[in-house]
C-alpha cells in the first residue's frame, strides 16, 4: 500500500533498517464501515509492516510517499519491494 508521506500515523518503531526504512508495529484502529463486526474481531490487534519513505518527481516538483509492505524481510531492498 502506498500512502501520502505527510500524514501522521500511529505506529511504534520496532527496528530501524536504514534511513527511511523501518519495521513498525501498527495497532488496529477504528473499524471502517465496510468491514463487518465479525470480520473486525478476527483481525489481529497489531501487525508488523515495513515502512519505506521515498520521494518521486512530479510536474510540481518532488513529492513524498510511504510504501507499507507486509513483507518484513530485511534482506529485501526498498527498490526490490517497489518493483514487485
Amino acid at each position: 500500500m502506498i500512502v501520502p508521506g505527510k500524514r501522521a500515523r500511529n505506529y511504534k518503531i520496532v527496528r530501524n533498517i536504514s534511513e527511511n526504512d523501518l519495521i513498525v508495529e501498527a495497532p488496529k484502529t477504528k473499524r471502517p464501515a465496510y468491514v463487518s463486526k465479525d470480520q473486525w474481531k478476527k483481525l489481529p490487534d497489531k501487525i508488523l509492516l515495513r515502512r519505506i519513505e521515498y520521494t518521486y518527481p512530479t510536474k510540481n516538483g518532488l513529492e513524498q510517499a510511504v510504501l507499507l509492505v507486509l513483507r518484513t524481510k530485511y534482506e529485501c531492498t526498498p527498490l526490490f519491494l517497489m518493483t514487485k
